[in-house]
């Protein structure tokens, strides 16, 4: 592939990643998992309390979703026109 092919190519996947961000961020409010679940993960306190109160079975799933479906829509799914 061609140089400014290959460029076209990444920016194009940039611009797409990146207008997922925004979509999953304005579904949800975040895309860090500590603003989306109210627990910084890496303490080991606050990751139990998270795991006691069932943020990961009632959450994570939700968000999940959402990024496998906009993955899907917007990264691997083919464009029109393409």
């Amino acid at each position: 592939m061609p140089r400014r092919r290959m460029a076209a190519a990444k920016d194009d996947l940039y611009a797409r990643a990146q207008a997922l961000a925004a979509r999953f961020e304005a579904e949800h409010g975040a895309t860090a998992c500590r603003r989306l679940t109210g627990a910084d993960l890496r303490d080991p306190a606050e990751r139990q309390a998270a795991s006691d109160s069932g943020i990961f079975t009632t959450l994570c799933p939700q968000f999940v979703r959402t990024a496998a479906a906009l993955v899907a829509e917007t990264l691997v799914l083919p464009r029109a026109g393409a």
